[in-house]
C-alpha cells in the first residue's frame, strides 16, 4: 500500500507552482530583454511589417484607405486636425446636417492622442503613422503579454503575428476605430498579470497607471464595439487571476479596480457625451425610415383618418337611401336617358318599287 500513497504536500506544490503562476513568475524574474537574440528579432519585425505594409504603399500614393476609413475615418480626423491647428476644440462639425456634433460623434476620435497627429501632418501621412502604430502596438503588446507568460520567443512571435496580421485586426480594417481601440487590449492585459503578482507599491502604482492608459485608450479610440470587446476581455481574465489568488488576491483586486476606474476617468470626455448622440440617431434613423417606407406616425394617422372619414361617407350613404322615399317604376325608369329613345319597331316595312 505505500506504492500507492501520495504525498499531498507534493500534490499542493505541483498544482500551485506552475510556471503561470504569479508568484512564481515574480520569482523567476523577468529575462533580459534586449539579451536574448530572439526577442530582438521578433520585435524588430513586428515593427518593420507595418511599416511594409502600411508606409510603402502611402509612399507611391495609394495609402490604405478601404469602406468606411475613405469616406468617414478620415475626413472626420482630418476636420478634427483642422480645427485643433486653429486652436479650437474639435467639438462641432458644421458641414453635415445643420451642425453635428464631432467629439460624441464618435467615429471622429477627437480626443484620441493620435489623432492629434492631424493637426501637423498631411492628412495622408498622419493616417498612415496612425495605421502603422496602431499595428506595432497591437503586435509588440501580444509578444510581451505571451513572454511574461513564459511563453518562447517563436511562440510569442508567433502569437503577437497572428493576433495583428491573421484576425480580427485585419478583417477590419476598414473600421479603424475598432482596430485601434483593440490594438491596446494585449497591453491591458499585461498589466493586470503583473498587478496579480506580489510587487513593491512603486511597481504596482507603475501597473496601474498603464491599466488605466489602456483603458483611457480603448475608450478614446471612438469605437463603442471595441470598448464592449475590450471590457469582456479585460473584466473576465482579471477575474480569473484574482480567483487563482484566492485570499491574497485583496492587493490585485484594489490595483485592477483602480486602473480600470481610471480609465474610465480618463475617457469620460468620450463616453458621457457618447450614448447621448447614439440614441439621438438611432431615434433619428427610425423616423428616417418610417418616413421613406410611410410607416412613419403620422403617416399612419393620416391614413386612420381618411379610413375613418371613408366609413363615415359610407354610413351616410347607406342612411340617405334607407331614408329616401319610395318611387315609382315610371319615375325611375325616366331618370335613365335611354329610357326617352324610342325603341326600334319589330317588324320590317318592305317598299317595292312601282317601276
Amino acid at each position: 500500500m505505500s506504492l500507492f500513497r501520495v504525498d499531498l504536500r507534493k500534490v499542493r506544490e505541483m498544482r500551485t507552482g506552475s510556471a503561470l503562476a504569479p508568484e512564481v513568475v515574480a520569482a523567476r524574474g523577468t529575462p533580459t530583454f534586449w539579451g536574448r537574440r530572439g526577442d530582438v528579432v521578433a520585435v524588430v519585425v513586428l515593427v518593420a511589417l507595418p511599416m511594409l505594409i502600411y508606409g510603402l504603399p502611402a509612399l507611391v500614393g495609394h495609402a490604405v484607405l478601404p469602406g468606411d476609413d475613405l469616406t468617414q475615418n478620415l475626413p472626420l480626423r482630418m476636420l478634427a486636425g483642422q480645427q485643433i491647428r486653429a486652436g479650437h476644440l474639435p467639438l462641432f462639425n458644421p458641414y453635415i446636417w445643420s451642425g453635428a456634433p464631432l467629439l460624441a460623434g464618435w467615429n471622429a476620435a477627437a480626443a484620441y492622442p493620435l489623432t492629434w497627429l492631424f493637426a501637423i501632418l498631411p492628412g495622408t501621412a498622419a493616417w498612415t503613422v496612425n495605421m502603422i502604430i496602431t499595428w506595432a502596438v497591437a503586435g509588440l503588446g501580444m509578444f510581451c503579454f505571451l513572454r511574461a507568460l513564459r511563453l518562447a520567443s517563436l511562440a510569442s512571435f508567433l502569437g503577437a503575428f497572428s493576433f495583428a496580421f491573421a484576425g480580427g485586426m485585419s478583417a477590419q480594417v476598414t473600421h479603424f476605430g475598432l482596430v485601434a481601440g483593440l490594438s491596446w487590449v494585449p497591453l491591458g492585459l499585461l498589466g493586470i498579470l503583473r498587478l496579480s503578482q506580489d510587487r513593491p507599491l512603486v511597481s504596482r502604482l507603475g501597473w496601474t497607471a498603464v491599466l488605466a492608459t489602456v483603458v483611457g485608450l480603448v475608450i478614446l479610440a471612438g469605437e463603442p464595439r471595441a470598448i464592449d470587446d475590450a471590457d469582456v476581455i479585460l473584466l473576465i481574465y482579471a477575474a480569473w487571476q484574482i480567483a487563482r489568488l484566492g485570499r491574497r488576491g485583496g492587493p490585485a483586486l484594489v490595483s485592477v479596480a483602480a486602473g480600470l476606474a481610471l480609465g474610465a476617468a480618463l475617457g469620460a470626455v468620450q463616453w458621457l457625451p457618447g450614448p447621448d448622440l447614439l440614441s439621438g440617431e438611432h431615434a433619428q434613423r427610425e423616423v428616417l425610415a418610417q418616413v421613406v417606407t410611410g410607416e412613419n406616425g403620422v403617416a399612419e394617422q393620416r391614413g386612420d383618418a381618411e379610413d375613418e372619414d371613408r366609413k363615415r361617407d359610407e354610413q351616410d350613404d347607406r342612411r340617405d337611401v334607407a331614408a329616401a322615399p319610395p318611387r315609382r317604376r315610371d319615375a325611375r325608369l325616366s331618370d335613365h336617358p335611354a329610357r326617352h329613345q324610342p325603341r326600334p319597331s319589330r317588324h320590317r316595312v318592305h317598299f317595292r318599287n312601282s317601276t
